[in-house]
């Protein structure tokens, strides 16, 4: 039988790179596609798919052009560093890495 500790744990383990409106888009999502209010952990099988999709799409298109994985790496971080308005704190928890390692790795 589906918990409700099973979604809530699905939720936490989701990393929510957007806002608390995000979330709110997911709960309501994975209501309407079930129909119902109680919510199990596979009702959000959905979360990361799009973000797993959009990484795939961009490796394959640095494999087909040739990217070096250094050029793609430290345009990664430069964007992200760039999106976050210089905020590297905010930019590592996007990229899921510590700070530290982002000064490291801009280092190289």
């Amino acid at each position: 039988m589906p918990t409700i500790g099973g979604a809530l744990e699905a939720l936490r383990a989701y990393s929510w790179p957007g806002n608390v409106r995000e979330l709110e888009n997911a709960v309501l999502r994975a209501r309407a596609l079930k129909g119902g209010i109680e919510l199990a952990a596979e009702d959000f099988g959905f979360l990361g798919k799009d973000r797993i999709d959009r990484a795939r799409e961009v490796a394959e298109l640095a494999v087909r052009y040739g990217v070096a994985w250094s050029d793609l790496e430290r345009a990664l971080l430069e964007e992200a560093i760039r999106v976050c308005h210089g905020n590297e704190a905010e930019a590592a928890r996007r990229l899921g890495i510590s700070r530290r390692a982002i000064d490291y790795r801009l280092q190289k």
